[in-house]
């Protein structure tokens, strides 16, 4: 018969929480962008691990060190525009507005 409406709410509540929680952070990445890399470690010696300067959040960074959560780099991976598309996008802007400004100066307003 399908779905009732408690399960319909489940699911609601089910993606609010993923949404706002995400997928667990993995054991060692201290500075939870998703990864267990050196920067990690970094945080681990400043003491920004959950046990300051833990031998176990130690092990815990060493044993996963070079994981990547593939949603987490998705999203932290936005390339940028190149620069020769902005050059490309200044220099159509700086000649339209020289075009529209002869035009306002014409007495006829034809360039």
């Amino acid at each position: 018969n399908g779905l009732a409406s408690t399960d319909a709410l489940s699911v609601t509540a089910f993606t609010q929480r993923f949404t706002q929680t995400g997928p667990e952070p993995v054991s060692g990445d201290y500075d939870l962008d998703g990864d267990v890399d050196g920067r990690d470690f970094l945080f681990w010696q400043r003491g920004a691990s959950p046990n300051l300067l833990s031998p176990l959040d130690l092990a815990a960074w060493q044993s996963n060190y070079g994981y990547t959560n593939s949603l987490a780099a998705s999203l932290k991976n936005v390339p940028e525009p190149s620069a020769a598309s902005a050059m490309i996008f200044c220099i159509s802007q700086m000649l339209f507005r020289r075009t529209t400004k002869k035009d306002k100066h014409s007495p006829l307003g034809v360039g």
